[in-house]
């Protein structure tokens, strides 16, 4: 018996092993196939992340977002978008300028594998959504329908369009959320991962370089059609003098090429003459005084003209000079002008002054202001004793009545081409 016992015991005490035995085994299958699942996810999430960052940086080398294509670069962003997290419907979103319309710019639909337009949705229709929008750094929305911040485009956009999930996120530019990169996911609700929020980030992020990009293609655009079209030369130096760059009229001013141009410095094209009194007034440019000046130019025929310039200092944030711009302007002309008028005047004085005639100006109040010598052999006076008197202070009263109303008649711009006067003479008597 108690043979019996013992072996009922050993039995019962090996039955316990082993289910114990057993129940560790399965606990230890079932840590491996945990980390083994584990294992197969970590793999699966680092192709996912590799395959995301190979597309990001593929969109980040496309020309089309450097040049700020917005078409191009649009059609490019969501159709990779589409593809990469299997996406049926990818769209760019952009507020209008009056920011009433959120206005559809690209829509890529995977399962058409096409690029398709879409409607354009009234801001003040959807409130939630907007306020959301600028709320939140992403809309991620498993069921569109009921959550609050979606639900508003339920029965007029996501029902006919079959969409149940959402990750929306906002398109910023320059601080400010100007439009949305929207994925819209149909059939069955979708759960939308970190990594799947992240990647839709960046993309975004993409999106607002391309409109940095278009803007600065044209403030460029606003920039070189006035620096092409300005009639005056402009240029643009170091800060030591090396040409950088100018424009066609510049050029044009002195006979050089653009390359040539850029192999030389200003001071190679002003006279020697002209050298110590630039390089002080570039000094006080560089100091912070920018002042207009004339000097010369040398052609690259070896002629020599004169103009006009204006420089101006460009620093950077630390204040220190890294180009200075140059507007200059050729005065050969308004030279010669200056010339001949100057030359007219000789002219004209000399015939003044040499007439037999009595010349003479006034001023609207009636008080001489020029009068030629032959006053002195007509009327007797030294044109010094008449200037600064009233004209009225040599005519004879008889006389004063007429001669006012010619003056008047003048003073209103009206022509008299001949009109008779009498005038007293320095000894009394009457000139006629």
């Amino acid at each position: 018996v108690e043979t019996q016992l013992s072996i009922y015991r050993l039995s019962k005490q090996l039955a316990e092993e082993n289910a114990r035995l057993q129940q560790e085994i399965q606990i230890s299958e079932a840590a491996i196939r945990q980390r083994q699942q584990a294992e197969i996810a970590l793999r699966e999430n680092a192709i996912k992340l590799q395959k995301q960052n190979r597309v990001l940086m593929e969109l980040a080398r496309n020309p089309a977002l450097n040049q700020g294509n917005l078409s191009v670069a649009f059609k490019e962003i969501t159709r990779e978008t589409a593809h990469n997290l299997g996406v049926e419907r990818v769209s760019v979103w952009l507020l209008n300028e009056t920011e009433t319309l959120l206005q559809c710019r690209e829509l890529f639909k995977l399962s058409l594998n096409q690029h398709c337009e879409e409607t354009e949705l009234p801001t003040a229709d959807y409130p939630g959504y907007f306020k959301a929008l600028a709320q939140d750094e992403a809309i991620v929305v498993e069921d569109a329908h009921t959550d609050p911040r979606t639900q508003e485009y339920s029965e007029f956009y996501y029902k006919p369009r079959g969409i149940i999930s959402v990750l929306d996120t906002p398109i910023k530019l320059k601080g400010k959320t100007i439009g949305v990169l929207s994925n819209e996911h149909v059939g069955a609700s979708r759960y939308w991962t970190v990594e799947d929020q992240n990647f839709n980030r960046s993309v975004a992020d993409l999106v607002t370089l391309v409109l940095e990009a278009r803007e600065r293609k044209r403030s460029e655009n606003r920039y070189r059609e006035l620096f092409e079209g300005s009639v005056d030369g402009i240029l643009i130096t170091e800060p030591d003098g090396r040409i950088i760059d100018c424009n066609a009229t510049y050029q044009k001013m002195l006979g050089y090429s653009l390359e040539e141009l850029q192999q030389m410095r200003f001071q190679d094209l002003t006279p020697v003459k002209w050298q110590e009194e630039e390089a002080e007034i570039v000094k006080k440019q560089l100091d912070g005084y920018p002042q207009p000046f004339e000097k010369e130019y040398i052609k690259k025929d070896g002629n020599i003209f004169p103009i006009e310039i204006m420089a101006y200092c460009q620093r950077n944030d630390a204040g220190e000079p890294t180009q200075l711009w140059a507007i200059v302007r050729d005065i050969s002309a308004k030279k010669q002008a200056k010339a001949a008028l100057i030359e007219s005047e000789r002219k004209y004085r000399n015939l003044v002054e040499t007439s037999q005639d009595m010349i003479w100006s006034v001023d609207n109040q009636g008080y001489f202001t020029f009068i030629n010598q032959a006053v002195k052999q007509i009327l007797g006076y030294e044109p010094r004793e008449m200037l600064g008197r009233l004209f009225t202070d040599f005519v004879p009263p008889e006389q004063l009545d007429k001669d006012l109303k010619a003056f008047k008649q003048l003073m209103k711009g009206e022509s008299i081409f001949q009109s008779e006067s009498i005038q007293f003479a320095k000894d009394g008597r009457l000139v006629y």
